[in-house]
This record gives C-alpha cells, structure tokens and sequence, in this order.
C-alpha cells in the first residue's frame, strides 16, 4: 500500500467523483485513521474517522446485510387472502329500489304522454268560429286552385297547339 501524499489526493479526488473501489476506500480510511496525517490533508480526517469509532464493522457488508434480510423473510407471516364478501341486498332493501325504478318509470310515461296530448291538441284546433266562415274559405281556396289550373291548362294548350305543323311533317 503506497500512502505518499500524492497517491492519497489522488484517491481523495476519485472519491469525491465516486470512481473508487472498496480497497481504494479502504486505504483512505485506513490513512485517515493513522496518527501520523499529512498536515495539509488533517482537514478531512473527521470525515474518515468515525469507522475508528466503530469496532467489528466489515468492510463487506452485503452478506451480513443479506441474512438478516432473509432471517427477516422467514419470520414474516404468509400474507393471508382477503375475504371476498357477497353483498345481499335484504328483501326491503330490494322492494325500496323496485318502488323507486316503478315510480320513475310511471312519471316518465306520464309526462311523455301529457306532451303528445298538447301536441295533437295544437294540431286539431279549429281556426274558425263558424261553419259557415269555414266555408266561405274552403270555397276561396277551390277557386284559387281551379284559376290556377286553368292557366296551366291554357300554357299547355298553347304549346300543343304550336306543335301542330310538326304533325304535317310526319
């Protein structure tokens, strides 16, 4: 193991970048736990010396760490299924939504029925207040369809009737 001062703030400087190895590590913190430190690196004793605080700390850990994982594995229970329960509906309980659905279902018909009856009654309503009103205006209207036609009738005649030398032709 080289602890010149150099090779030491080189290895100072890989652990600052994370880049060191657990022997690297290991060779700093044995350094810094020596009594003879260089002056110019005491600065960062404190940082190393708590592993001279503890005892019986090794520097592999992992399988320490991994069988008290198990150990703590093994202790714990199985994981016990939860309990699926079937929710029953009580027979009153089942009547009350019966009775609401039938309620809904009867005010729904009954307002769909009240607006269709409105509907037909616009439709029927009379426009007129007598009968003989009514068919002063039913004859108002034939005589406004028949002087139509008839002027449709006379175009029709008129157009035929231009037509009748193209018979000679044939």
């Amino acid at each position: 193991m080289d602890n010149s001062n150099e090779y030491i703030k080189a290895l100072l400087d890989k652990y600052w970048e994370g880049d060191t190895s657990l022997e690297e590590e290991l060779q700093l913190h044995l350094y810094f736990n020596q009594s003879k430190v260089d002056p110019a690196l005491k600065t960062f004793q404190p940082l190393f010396d708590y592993f001279k605080n503890e005892k019986g700390i090794s520097i592999d850990l992992s399988d320490e760490v991994m069988s008290k994982i198990n150990a703590v594995e093994q202790k714990v229970a199985p994981v016990a299924k939860p309990v699926t329960r079937i929710i029953s509906l009580g027979w009153q309980r089942a009547v009350a939504i019966a009775a609401s659905l039938l309620l809904v279902l009867t005010l729904g018909i009954n307002i769909y029925q009240n607006q269709k009856s409105a509907s037909t009654e616009m439709i029927t309503m009379d426009t007129f207040q007598s009968p003989e009103q009514a068919l002063e205006q039913t004859k108002a209207a034939l005589l406004y369809l028949s002087n139509r036609m008839n002027k449709a009738t006379d175009k029709a005649t008129l157009s035929i009737s231009k037509t009748a030398p193209l018979d000679l032709i044939n």
